[in-house]
């Protein structure tokens, strides 16, 4: 029953969480930087950047319905994939790969 009570109220505190330090958190761990490294910058309402230890990442995040915290919804960010077109600098030259 006490795991049952600290699962409902992991997901009570995701859920009134901002955005941005949930993001925050999941770039944490992922880059496994401490958090007071990790940086986060909203590029619009629901899309920020985080960076950390060398890293970079964009996470968009959204409201989803959820039964288990008291708003009946969670937020949920979502690393987005790199892109195809990467950017390689040499000696201060920028080429497309």
């Amino acid at each position: 029953l006490a795991l049952v009570g600290l699962l409902v109220v992991g997901a009570v505190v995701e859920g009134c969480a901002s955005m941005g330090s949930i993001v925050r958190t999941r770039a944490s761990r992922e880059f496994r930087c401490d958090l007071a490294s990790t940086q986060v910058e909203a590029l619009d309402e629901h899309a920020y950047r985080a960076t950390a230890c060398g890293h970079e990442a964009t996470y968009v995040c959204s409201h989803q319905p959820s039964t288990f915290s008291w708003s009946g919804e969670d937020t949920v960010c979502v690393r987005e994939a790199p892109s195809a077109q990467h950017t390689v600098v040499i000696n201060n030259i920028a080429s497309g790969r």
